[in-house]
């Protein structure tokens, strides 16, 4: 049996892989930053630093870790929150799926579908994946529609029938009705004005990592479109490091060190512990001639990710890169 099929087989017998290296960097992360966490995205930076297998991720395989370690508290805190409101939702459900089976089927599917990506999402990272986590949001939004008070139904208008047959009309009852509109609208309101936001930073993004995919196909046959086009998606999201990286190679096909590494530069200034951003400046570097910069940009990607066998032997012989 080869040493891949032995380490499939043995992860199939043990439901783990490298999940425990994985969770003990988040842990270790969130008791360094307890209140905030690193940052979005940022675990992987000290994953790359920390980890003991050779294995390249990006997150800990954990939604909760992966909260914790990159918000910290706060973020802890919000997440317990959303579950915390599903589970008073679906106690709340309770009531109406025991009267009604369109009800109870209702219950039973959100909370098997939110239950199923909860516990998924735990050990591994199926929140990343979008259809999936619609599913579980839509779940939940099953479960935390507001529910029918008691006394609704047929036998309310009978008794405000006969009340009012009784007494004469009574205005009050018109009153709670008029005066939730208000209400209502703002709730309204507020759902419109967070959908408004949410698509506009969604479509900002979505342009962003159109662009950027774009200029990375184009990169190798038409380098002046690909640097055009990662200037676009640097136009909706400066802050994208990758982005930058095909920038600087469209650069790089024209031979314009200087400008490349410059790029490269504004990537660090974002993310300056990127292990990926350094040994490319040892890159630059080294089709510059310039070998003794190139094994300090080396050195310092190898001392952020200190396992890569490559960057171990780039950091001792930088004239490597060159075959």
């Amino acid at each position: 049996m080869s040493s891949s099929s032995l380490a499939s087989y043995s992860r199939l017998l043990s439901g783990e892989g490298n999940r425990y290296d994985y969770w003990r960097i988040a842990w270790r992360i969130w008791r360094a930053h307890p209140l905030l966490g690193v940052g979005a995205g940022n675990y992987s930076r000290f994953y790359y630093q920390q980890r003991a297998t050779t294995e390249d991720i990006e997150q800990p395989h954990s939604i909760e870790l992966q909260t914790l370690s990159e918000l910290g508290i706060v973020g802890a805190l919000l997440l317990a929150s959303f579950v915390v409101g599903i589970a008073w939702g679906a106690l709340r459900m309770r009531i109406p799926a025991a009267r009604s089976p369109l009800a109870r089927a209702l219950m039973v599917g959100a909370l098997g579908a939110m239950s199923t990506w909860l516990v998924q999402t735990s050990v591994d990272w199926m929140h990343l994946l979008p259809g999936l986590t619609a599913v579980a949001l839509v779940g939940a939004a099953v479960l935390v529609r507001p529910q029918p008070t008691a006394g609704t139904g047929a036998a309310v208008p009978a008794r405000r029938r006969s009340s009012s047959t009784a007494a004469g009309p009574r205005r009050s009852n018109a009153r709670p009705a008029l005066a939730s509109r208000p209400a209502l609208a703002l709730g309204a309101f507020a759902v419109v004005a967070t959908l408004v936001v949410a698509g506009a930073s969604l479509s900002r993004q979505g342009f962003a990592d159109l662009y950027r995919e774009r200029a990375q196909r184009e990169l190798a046959s038409h380098p002046a479109a690909a640097m055009a086009d990662a200037n676009r998606s640097l136009g909706f999201d400066a802050d994208a490091v990758e982005t930058y990286y095909v920038k600087a190679a469209a650069l790089a096909r024209f031979n314009r060190a200087a400008a490349a590494e410059a790029a490269l530069r504004q990537a660090l200034a974002d993310a300056p512990e990127n292990f990926v951003t350094w040994t490319l400046l040892g890159d630059i570097a080294v089709r510059e001639h310039q070998l003794r910069t190139a094994g300090q940009d080396y050195v310092r990607a190898r001392q952020l990710n200190p396992r890569d066998p490559t960057l171990t032997e780039l950091s001792v012989n930088p004239a490597v890169a060159l075959h």
